[in-house]
C-alpha cells in the first residue's frame, strides 16, 4: 500500500488512497447508514445536517477494522522513524504491528455534506483522527476554475492550521479531496472544512483513534 507523509509546518498529516474495492464496500456503508438516520450531529462540530453513526455489517465491520489497523500502523511506524532523528536513545523501530491495538471511542460517524454546509475550525478528542472520502463528487473541484476573482479558492477544500506564517514556511496546509483519499492526522491538529455550491453531496467519514499501543505493552508479555 501506497500512502504519503506531509509536514507542511510540525505535526504529520497521513495521506493514502483508497483500494476501488474499499470505495464500493464505504460507498454501500453509507447508503445504508443513511437509510438508518443515527443522528450524530450533536456530538459534532459541523454545520451539516446530515452527519449519521455508520453502519456495518459484521463482514463490513472486520474489514473496516482492518483497514483501520493497516493505516494506523504506516501512521505510527513513520512517527516512530521521525523521532528517531532527533533522539540520542531511539526506539526500536522493528515492530511486530500485528500487536498495535488501539479502540474507536468515538465514530465512524458518516457527513453527508451539501451545498453551503461546513466544518468550522476545530479538533478531535483521541491520538489521531481520520477522514475518508467516500465520494467527492467532479463539480465541487471544478467550483475552484469558476472565474471569481480571488488567490485563495477553497470550495470543499479541507485545511489544516499549525502556528502562524514566518518566512519559508505557512501556518495552514489545504488539501483538495479525491474519492478514495484517506487522510490521518494528530487529534489536536486544528482543520476545517470549507462550503461549495454546487447541487450535489460529498460523503466522508470520519473516526478517532484511542489508546494506541503496540509491542509488550499491548500483549501484556
Amino acid at each position: 500500500m501506497s500512502y504519503n507523509v506531509l509536514r507542511p509546518f510540525g505535526p504529520t498529516i497521513y495521506k493514502s488512497k483508497l483500494t476501488t474495492d474499499e470505495v464500493v464496500w464505504l460507498q454501500e456503508v453509507a447508503l445504508e447508514s443513511a437509510k438508518r438516520k443515527q443522528p450524530r450531529g450533536h456530538e459534532l462540530a459541523g454545520n451539516i445536517a446530515e452527519q449519521y453513526k455508520g453502519i456495518f455489517n459484521d463482514d463490513q465491520k472486520f474489514g473496516f477494522m482492518r483497514f483501520v489497523h493497516t493505516h494506523v500502523a504506516n501512521f505510527m511506524s513513520e512517527e516512530i522513524k521521525r523521532q528517531n532523528e532527533y533522539v540520542i536513545n531511539p526506539m526500536n523501530d522493528e515492530v511486530d504491528w500485528e500487536t498495535l491495538r488501539f479502540h474507536l471511542a468515538t465514530g465512524p460517524w458518516i457527513n453527508f455534506q451539501k451545498a453551503n454546509e461546513f466544518n468550522p475550525i476545530h479538533s478531535h478528542n483521541g491520538m489521531l483522527s481520520a477522514v475518508v472520502y467516500i465520494d467527492v463528487p467532479e463539480e465541487i473541484k471544478e467550483e475552484a476554475n469558476d472565474g471569481l476573482l480571488t488567490n485563495m479558492r477553497c470550495p470543499g477544500q479541507i485545511e489544516f492550521a499549525y502556528g502562524s506564517d514566518v518566512l519559508g514556511s505557512s501556518g495552514t496546509h489545504k488539501e483538495i479531496p479525491e474519492t478514495g483519499d484517506v487522510l490521518l492526522f494528530h487529534a489536536g491538529l486544528k482543520h476545517t472544512v470549507y462550503p461549495f455550491k454546487s447541487d450535489v453531496t460529498r460523503v466522508s467519514m470520519s473516526f478517532n483513534v484511542f489508546d494506541i499501543s503496540y509491542g509488550k505493552e499491548a500483549t501484556n508479555e
